[in-house]
């Protein structure tokens, strides 16, 4: 049986800052201007759109995905493909620039509205 679609979603971001980005940096921007994001799900994932701006960048291996809603336990993360970077604090790293999507599938156990959804990210 197929889950209905929620009727909504909610995310919750913790954005770190680290690598490429100096935190005390004056002229860096917040991270939630920076790491701009949209999401939506259907009946089997949870679908989310990131635009990143020029001259920034996320890790890939610092992407963190979890259910804060009883009932739903999330698969494994779909990654796009992105590119290597050596970074001079992480050294060879997988990172994602300007436009990208992640899916994630869900399973739901019972009836739930919404999904509380809680992402952390590095960048």
């Amino acid at each position: 049986m197929v889950a209905a679609p929620f009727a909504r979603l909610l995310v919750a971001a913790s954005l770190a800052c680290g690598g490429a980005l100096s935190c005390t940096a004056q002229d860096v921007l917040p991270p939630e201007q920076v790491f701009l994001y949209t999401s939506k799900a259907d009946a089997q994932r949870v679908h989310l759109h990131f635009t990143v701006l020029d001259g920034y960048y996320l890790y890939r291996n610092r992407f963190e995905f979890a259910s804060a809603t009883d009932g739903v336990t999330l698969g494994t993360v779909e990654f796009p493909q992105g590119e290597i970077h050596e970074d001079e604090y992480f050294g060879k790293q997988e990172t994602y620039r300007h436009a990208f999507d992640i899916a994630i599938p869900y399973q739901l156990a019972g009836a739930a509205p919404a999904l509380n959804l809680k992402l952390r990210l590095q960048g």
